[in-house]
């Protein structure tokens, strides 16, 4: 009789492991598909596609940090860039304008 009892607290022992087993299982897939959803509406989204900008729609700056800041004239929006940008883009415009000078 109590040999009985045993093997039934076994078996009710191991379905109870089972059922918590499975339940964590539920539990991890659950919260895993919730964090994914809500970081997906939390996280900056990146744009796929590049912009094209024309020079009457942006204002070009210089901060005193000697970084390049594009800001968009209807928006107020900005971009800032490394100060090495800014030196680059203007050699380039150095450049262009020391090889069309009359020689």
């Amino acid at each position: 009789m109590e040999n009985q009892k045993k093997i039934k607290m076994d078996q009710i022992l191991t379905a109870a492991k089972k059922v918590a087993n499975y339940t964590f299982l539920l539990l991890v897939l659950t919260s895993g598909f919730f964090i994914g959803r809500i970081s997906h509406d939390i996280l900056p989204k990146v744009e796929s596609k590049p912009t094209m900008k024309f020079h009457k729609d942006i204002s070009i700056a210089v901060n005193e940090s000697n970084q390049m800041l594009i800001i968009d004239k209807k928006t107020g929006k900005y971009e800032m860039f490394e100060d090495s940008v800014g030196v680059t883009i203007f050699k380039m415009y150095a450049n262009r304008i020391y090889s069309n000078q009359p020689k």
